[in-house]
C-alpha cells in the first residue's frame, strides 16, 4: 500500500512511538514524502531528540532507517500539479502533501 505522510505525522510518531509509529515501519506500506522531509528532520532534531530521550546515535539509526523507508518524490515531478492542489489544500504549508496524494 502507498501513503503520503507528512513530516509533522513523521515527528509526532517518533516522539510518542504510538500506533502510527508502528504503522510508518510496517514492511508492507511504501511512503511518500516530499524531498525536504529530511531537512525538516535534521531541523527539528534536538527538539525530537530531546522529547524522545534518543542518544545522538539512536536518534542517526532512526535518521538512516527513515532514509531506507521513505521514498523522497523531487519537487520537479509535483510542479505540474501545483496549481490543483493549492485549491484544494485547506493549509498552504499541506500544498506538498496534496500534491503528493494527486499525483
Amino acid at each position: 500500500m502507498d501513503l503520503v505522510v507528512d513530516a509533522n505525522i513523521i515527528f509526532a510518531a517518533l516522539i510518542k512511538e504510538s500506533k502510527t509509529y508502528e504503522i510508518i515501519f510496517d514492511e508492507k506500506l511504501h511512503l511518500f514524502t516530499t524531498e525536504f522531509f529530511f531537512t525538516e528532520f535534521k531541523e527539528h532534531s534536538e527538539e525530537i531528540q530531546k522529547k524522545t530521550g534518543k542518544t545522538d546515535k539512536e536518534l542517526n539509526h532512526l535518521f538512516d532507517v527513515l532514509k531506507k523507508k521513505i521514498i523522497l518524490v523531487p519537487l520537479e515531478e509535483l510542479l505540474p500539479y501545483l496549481d490543483e492542489a493549492e485549491k484544494i489544500s485547506p493549509d498552504p504549508d499541506d500544498v506538498a502533501y496534496i500534491v503528493l496524494k494527486i499525483k
